[in-house]
């Protein structure tokens, strides 16, 4: 979903004085599109590995042990295909963490994936997160759940992404018998139907949220 990127960032405003810190920031995939960008960014991973491997491409980094030795503050955090991977007890702390390093009104963007049926292939997903749990984790101050945020944030715009259906095993169909034939004759049809259909035939598979943090906490 890195499409939708460029254009939250000029719905922010200011991208030229823009600092981002990219949480989570693997190999820096997103540090290279945000310096396209002329944004300044710093990615921060809990990986040493990872954090080195980024910083021998000449992008800054840090990791989480040196970055919660600063006090640097941030007009946009990004979330990428990390919410994910924790448990909700564990998200809002995590969270709550690195909201506390945003800049008064500052902006935090979000991209994860839904529960489609590849969610769980990948061992390291925990729970799939829609727009509606981070809605009532952090936008309802008067909403009641058990998890809830000490920020309230603002959401500004929710793009999703679409892909055609998926014919494989544990997934939407089963064969009993193992015809490739067939199979790539469906798969064919499914990819013809989601490009006549404009995506309507389809499933939706990930999201992308834009949103800004208001001016005061949610202290209930």
């Amino acid at each position: 979903m890195s499409e939708y990127l460029a254009p939250f960032l000029e719905k922010i405003g200011h991208k030229d004085k823009l600092t981002v810190l990219d949480v989570g920031c693997g190999y820096g995939k997103n540090l290279e599109k945000l310096a396209a960008l002329g944004v300044r960014a710093l990615g921060v991973d809990k990986n040493p590995d990872l954090v080195k491997a980024v910083r021998d491409k000449g992008f800054e980094a840090k990791t989480v042990e040196e970055f919660n030795q600063s006090k640097e503050l941030f007009e946009v955090i990004l979330f990428s295909h990390i919410i994910e991977h924790f448990s909700p007890h564990d998200l809002l702390t995590f969270l709550d963490a690195y909201l506390d390093r945003l800049t008064p009104n500052g902006h935090v963007i979000i991209a994860t994936p839904l529960p489609w049926p590849d969610f769980f292939d990948d061992f390291d997903h925990v729970k799939p997160y829609p727009p509606q749990a981070i809605e009532r984790m952090f936008c309802s101050p008067n909403s009641q759940v058990q998890y809830h945020s000490r920020h309230i944030l603002k959401n500004i715009e929710i793009k999703v992404r679409r892909h055609r259906l998926l014919l494989s095993k544990g997934q939407r169909l089963w064969l009993e018998k193992n015809w490739p034939l067939l199979e790539s004759l469906t798969e064919r049809l499914f990819s013809l139907a989601y490009c006549l259909s404009f995506g309507l035939i389809g499933l939706t598979n990930g999201w992308m949220g834009l949103y800004q943090l208001q001016s005061g906490q949610n202290d209930s």
